[in-house]
């Protein structure tokens, strides 16, 4: 994510980030607030969802899309995705490009590594950006 920005951003404001030739666009959640969780008498609630009021002091950047094979493979040697030319499911995707697909078969801590190592190609460059996984809140204010 990039850090934070003026906070005259339109909501949905979009950023391309470029690194080692792989885009990266990102969109603007404005500070606001929202209610999150469901109510009681939703199907398929689960207790820990309890409806409450979040509030975002600051906007921050979010990735669009989910992360693609091509933007995942700036850190890694080899696709771990099972919908590529060497997966799993490589027969489902034959003669398909699978670059753009989003990246699949990765664990929470695949992701952390990968923010990890985006954050410090970036500190490379001087770019005032980072990379993150966004909390809970985050995802579902962005969703909104």
């Amino acid at each position: 994510m990039p850090e934070n920005a003026p906070e005259t951003r339109p909501a949905g404001a979009v950023k391309t980030l470029v690194v080692e030739d792989v885009a990266f666009s990102f969109r603007w959640a404005p500070p606001g607030k929202f209610t999150m969780g469901s109510p009681e008498t939703e199907v398929m609630r689960v207790d820990h969802e309890t409806l409450h009021e979040v509030t975002f002091e600051n906007g921050f950047w979010i990735l669009a899309t989910p992360v693609t094979q091509r933007q995942f493979m700036l850190t890694k040697k080899r696709n771990p995705a099972a919908f590529c030319s060497t997966g799993t499911y490589r027969y489902r995707v034959v003669d398909l490009d699978t670059s753009d697909f989003p990246i699949e078969n990765v664990s929470w801590f695949d992701a952390e590594k990968f923010c990890l190592k985006m954050t410090q190609k970036l500190r490379k460059t001087k770019a005032p950006f980072y990379f993150d996984l966004p909390t809970e809140q985050e995802w579902e204010y962005a969703c909104r």
